[in-house]
């Protein structure tokens, strides 16, 4: 049986009003606006459009897997498999960089059209984000990488710092915000292209020991990711913590 119940009226119905909160969500995207036609007939119906197919949009990939109705393992598997096959080696990234975009905006859930507690992404972002390798300096996820490579990734993640210094000054933060799953990676980073230079951490630890002291005064997604943080910054193996940062608390 076909995944969109289109002889369904009442499925039908709420695929419909499902889709009113789609087109404004749809501008955040590097797409053309002769493109949109062809993705609501894909949302509604399930039809390709074969003048602008799907997994030829720059960041298709992400759209099959988000906008079909079956966020099923199963299939999210068949569709990732399909366009690793696929001859254009950049699908997986484009589609990568913009998810990663997209969703840190939702620190300000209100600059981009969503309510504060409302996904993006339909409820997908954290598997979105361990299917897309974003926390791609954890053990057994580095294998392939040189040195090199290595250290630039590390260097790269490094600045989330100030986005973590950001949400802790949030009353309140949305539950689908990425920086929550990316902590592990930023750690990862600390140790391996930190080398002592704490990149002027004071600031973030003075954020991030005002809310773990007034504990009953911080929404809890606030007060989970400052006792994260501080998990990381009292890791005995980083270079010099202990010397270049007091933490109070």
């Amino acid at each position: 049986m076909s995944d969109w119940q289109i002889g369904n009226k009442d499925w039908m119905k709420k695929r419909r009003e499902h889709w009113k909160k789609i087109p404004i969500r749809l501008e955040r995207f590097s797409i053309e606006k002769k493109e949109k036609p062809a993705i609501k007939k894909y949302f509604l119906t399930g039809e390709i459009d074969p003048d602008f197919p799907i997994e030829k949009m720059s960041v298709g990939l992400l759209f099959e897997l988000w906008l079909h109705p079956d966020h099923s393992e199963q299939r999210w598997h068949s569709v990732m498999e399909r366009y690793k096959s696929m001859a254009n080696t950049s699908v997986f990234d484009d589609s990568k960089s913009e998810f990663a975009r997209v969703a840190r905006l939702l620190r300000d859930p209100d600059l981009i059209g969503i309510e504060p507690d409302e996904s993006f992404f339909d409820g997908q972002e954290e598997r979105l984000f361990y299917l897309f390798e974003l926390n791609d300096l954890a053990e057994g996820s580095r294998d392939q990488l040189s040195a090199e490579q290595l250290m630039n990734k590390a260097e790269l993640k490094l600045p989330y710092a100030r986005s973590y210094d950001n949400c802790l000054k949030k009353s309140h933060l949305n539950p689908y915000l990425i920086y929550r799953w990316e902590i592990p990676a930023w750690h990862e980073a600390m140790m391996l292209a930190c080398e002592g230079d704490y990149l002027g951490l004071e600031w973030l630890i003075r954020d991030m020991c005002k809310v773990l002291n007034n504990p009953s005064e911080q929404h809890p997604l606030v007060l989970e990711m400052a006792q994260n943080i501080d998990a990381v910054l009292r890791d005995p193996k980083l270079k010099g913590i202990s010397k270049n940062i007091q933490i109070q608390v």
